[in-house]
């Protein structure tokens, strides 16, 4: 939990929910983002919320739902991607209802993750990647602190049919540790 939100696991039921907050978002998680190729069906994200329920379980990837507090209203995701205990190292994600954007909440709820993983999971190093362009997701990258490591150029392909490629952003915090000096 934060000040304005309620951070939880997805859960069976969560499907209607998202669904339309990703209908409501689509133009913008689909310039973005790979998995936003269509809308889904209500059905769709029920059984995507219910994957996200057992890959959070078995810590393969801890996706939350955002909730406000004050209106316990649906505001968005953030996930928390492992991508090696043996470090450990993790990769942030995010995205916001449209009707919700502009108001703190993904910078907020990327703070209690970025505090979650280096407190309870003993993160050495946290990675936030967005396109280069996405310039509202690599500022809450900026807002907290997160340093620019490096810029992929032509790294994916893009989801806008104009431009075939995207270049990535790469930012990174890591852990303060007299050790690695």
């Amino acid at each position: 939990m934060t000040e304005r939100l309620v951070l939880r696991c997805p859960r069976s039921g969560d499907g209607k929910i998202v669904n339309v907050a990703i209908c409501a978002t689509f133009n913008d998680l689909h310039r973005w983002m790979d998995w936003a190729e269509s809308k889904p069906t209500v059905e769709q994200s029920e059984a995507t919320m219910r994957e996200f329920q057992v890959r959070f379980i078995a810590r393969e990837e801890m996706v939350y739902l955002l909730f406000s507090r004050e209106q316990e209203t649906f505001v968005g995701v953030v996930s928390l991607t492992p991508k090696d205990w043996r470090l450990p190292k993790f990769e942030i994600g995010y995205w916001c209802h449209r009707h919700h954007q502009n108001r703190g909440y993904t910078t907020e709820a990327v703070r209690c993750l970025t505090d979650l993983a280096f407190e309870k999971l003993d993160a050495i190093r946290i990675e936030i990647r967005c396109d280069a362009e996405n310039v509202r997701s690599y500022r809450v990258a900026e807002k907290l602190g997160y340093q620019l490591e490096g810029k992929l150029k032509q790294e994916t392909l893009s989801t806008n049919p104009a431009k075939k490629y995207r270049d990535t952003l790469i930012f990174a915090k890591i852990k303060p540790d007299d050790t690695h000096k």
